[in-house]
């Protein structure tokens, strides 16, 4: 089940500006925020921090040597960047508390590494992963904490599509998609979304079929928080006419946008891959769920 959401008029209302932060020497291309503390990526490589109260400078981190495509903080503070040189940094809480300091470098990707997210376990304070997604069309999983390569789904998208960005959630307690899910991992690209099942072990398996229904490129995608989970109606289980004994069925919010001019939100069920799931499909308002 899908949304649509097309351009429309609307009122704007505007607000001051609380501070403006200089000092790239390139355009600012992606931004994190994350307690107190700002970070900016620009087309000069390099990454600036930013005191969120008083707009002043908190440090810098360097080595990318090409432009900074994405950012993402972790929940302790470390930081994620992504590049066009073709890798991805981990920068962590220590260092970008301290306004600088080294970084893990993850390298493995054979294009711009466009955007990337840590994922997190049910119930685990620190990142189970670092997933990385790139235009040479693959999606890669890292260990966060030394930057080593954990799995990789390679051209998910198809052939030749560059993907975009990714974004990931905690899988429900209990819940197994394809096996033990540490986490649920989305992923743009070409014009479909594509929603994984992160494995303890770095592997990713799909745990839905792709969103499929833009016009042109997705650029972004995003889980719904919680609360829009649990408001998948009631009557789209009832749909699936389960076997006895199989495994409670989950389900996911998904947002995406793309140069169609449309965003989109989906409600996406998911469910295991056990035996007595298999061959299993549901018919939820036109789309296939299996």
């Amino acid at each position: 089940l899908h949304l649509s959401l097309r351009r429309q008029r609307q009122m704007c209302i505007r607000d001051s500006c609380a501070h403006a932060l200089r000092g790239h020497r390139g355009s600012v291309t992606c931004a994190a925020a994350s307690g107190g503390l700002a970070a900016t990526g620009a087309e000069d490589g390099a990454i600036r921090l930013w005191d969120c109260a008083s707009g002043a400078a908190a440090g810098s981190l360097g080595g990318h040597v090409d432009a900074v495509l994405a950012l993402a903080f972790d929940d302790g503070g470390a930081l994620l960047s992504c590049s066009a040189d073709g890798t991805a940094k981990v920068w962590p809480a220590a260092a970008v508390a301290a306004g600088g300091g080294a970084g893990a470098t993850l390298r493995g990707h054979g294009g711009a590494v466009s955007g990337g997210c840590f994922a997190h376990g049910d119930g685990g304070a620190d990142a189970t992963a670092v997933v990385t997604a790139s235009r040479d069309g693959d999606v890669r999983c890292w260990r966060p904490a030394d930057g080593a390569a954990l799995g990789a789904a390679r051209s998910p998208h198809g052939a030749g599509e560059a993907l975009r960005g990714c974004a990931a959630r905690r899988c429900a307690r209990g819940a197994r998609y394809g096996g033990d899910c540490a986490a649920l991992v989305a992923t743009c690209g070409g014009t479909t979304a594509r929603i994984f099942a992160l494995g303890a072990g770095g592997a990713l398996a799909d745990a839905a079929q792709p969103l499929a229904g833009h016009a042109h490129a997705v650029e972004a995608v995003a889980f719904g928080p919680d609360a829009a989970t649990r408001a998948v109606d009631a009557a789209a289980y009832a749909k699936l006419s389960l076997a006895d004994g199989a495994a409670a069925r989950r389900s996911v919010v998904v947002a995406t946008c793309a140069r169609d001019g449309e965003a989109r939100v989906w409600r996406c069920l998911l469910y295991t891959s056990d035996a007595a799931d298999e061959g299993l499909g549901v018919d939820l308002g036109g789309r296939r769920i299996i």
